[in-house]
């Protein structure tokens, strides 16, 4: 027979409920954030491809590169997030495309140091116009330089 003080729930049930809570939680937030950083690397090397195409159909009546700068990716629409010649990437740095030698190279500059390292051992299998020439993964300069074919 219940007493008048003995309804609802005691107070150790609820903080085990709000503890069980936090640790769902956590793992939810945690992969999230890998999702998102595996989206960000995959659509990036696709974004790769793809300027490296347009820049290999922009030329494909030159006998190399020369000229190629930010400012002209920008003015031919081949880029989109463009201010002032200057390019972003999707983590804030920027990305250069300049003539090298009888190709061209694409750096991108400041990517997190994961997304660095995921972007030089995706490229391989997701690149066919362009491949990793170089790249510096490390705590304080992370770039990636890909190279035409």
């Amino acid at each position: 027979m219940k007493t008048s003080n003995e309804s609802g729930r005691s107070m150790v049930e609820m903080l085990g409920v709000i503890a069980i809570i936090g640790v769902i939680s956590v793992g939810a937030i945690t992969s999230m954030s890998y999702v998102d950083s595996y989206f960000r690397t995959s659509a990036t090397l696709m974004e790769i491809e793809q300027i490296a195409r347009d820049i290999n159909d922009m030329y494909s009546w030159a006998p190399d590169y020369e000229g190629l700068s930010n400012t002209q990716l920008c003015k031919e629409k081949i880029v989109q997030n463009c201010s002032n010649g200057k390019i972003s990437n999707r983590w804030g740095g920027d990305l250069d495309a300049k003539a090298n030698g009888d190709g061209f190279t694409i750096t991108l500059k400041n990517v997190p140091q994961i997304a660095c390292e995921r972007l030089q051992e995706q490229a391989k299998d997701a690149l066919i116009s362009i491949s990793v020439q170089a790249s510096t993964c490390n705590a304080s300069d992370n770039t990636v330089t890909f190279k035409s074919n």
